[in-house]
């Protein structure tokens, strides 16, 4: 394991170090460019061109490469606590399909590729089958303030599903994550009650929340709330949803010093221990643990 660990850092040092040393070059480029230009009080065009190369190479090219693998890295590493058997890929799994049947929320059928992922982790906890990737979608909102208009719909989508069905069953969101009147009209219309988890919250459930279960849920609301983030909890059979609306992977990335392992080890994401430990619980709810 640590082997494996100090090889994942020199890799990604050495593409530190490139990336760097691309900058490096283009900086130098732009000052001998000025340089020159006082000198001769003339514009030397052609090193100019090589100059803007060079910053959009090391810009577009060779930065961004850097970013990706380093997102990467860090997903893989951060989840590594949670997740065995760990995948990465660029191309999401989860589509349109799988928000439909969880009844995560009601998602803009009719608007062709409605539901994009990308940049995905899949993995197992505790028998549970677990993908983590970033989305984009559009759901119906009235607040648009005209019939059959969609909002935008983004953030980091969360799932898993679990080794048999679960007797829980809610949809649970932070205040303005969806419109009131959609979310109401939406998960009464799948047989779910309103009840009251928290004030700054929307709550729907099949029947009363265990004790602890409750206390798991309001604890993902209050950290939710405490770190700026609007989430959407949806428990449906043997599927359990959490969506970081409008929340992106979030990396510390090093360009002048060497990339530790606690920087690559550090959460890609705020909400993860809460998530796993609601999926620990329901998890043994379904055992009867």
């Amino acid at each position: 394991m640590e082997k494996e660990m100090n090889e994942r850092i020199r890799s990604i040092n050495r593409m530190r170090l490139f990336t760097l040393a691309s900058y490096i070059l283009a900086l130098f480029l732009a000052l001998l460019f000025i340089v020159r230009a006082i000198a001769s009080r003339s514009l030397d065009y052609g090193l100019l061109v090589l100059t803007l190369v060079v910053y959009a190479f090391s810009s577009f090219v060779v930065e961004k490469k850097y970013t990706s693998t380093f997102i990467r890295e860090n997903m893989i590493m951060s989840l590594g606590r949670y997740l065995s058997s760990i995948v990465f890929s660029r191309k999401g799994s989860v589509g349109k399909e799988d928000v439909i049947d969880v009844g995560a929320y009601p998602i803009a059928q009719d608007e062709g590729r409605s539901f994009v992922s990308s940049d995905e982790v899949r993995g197992e906890h505790d028998g549970a089958r677990c993908t983590l990737s970033s989305f984009i979608s559009y759901f119906p909102d009235t607040r648009t303030g005209a019939k059959h208009k969609f909002a935008l719909m983004k953030g980091v989508y969360i799932s898993s599903k679990l080794p048999g069905e679960t007797p829980c069953g809610f949809a649970i969101g932070s205040s303005g994550v969806l419109d009131d009147d959609v979310a109401k009209k939406f998960y009464k219309g799948q047989g779910l009650s309103e009840i009251v988890v928290s004030d700054d919250a929307f709550s729907y459930s099949s029947g009363n929340l265990p004790g602890n279960l409750r206390k798991l849920i309001e604890n993902i609301l209050n950290q939710a709330k405490a770190k700026d983030v609007k989430v959407l909890l949806r428990v449906r059979k043997d599927r359990v949803v959490l969506i970081e609306k409008n929340k992106e992977v979030n990396v510390r990335l090093p360009l002048l010093k060497k990339p530790s392992e606690e920087v690559l080890e550090a959460p890609a994401l705020p909400l993860l221990s809460e998530y796993f430990a609601l999926l620990d619980e329901l998890i043994g709810i379904r055992g009867g643990k």
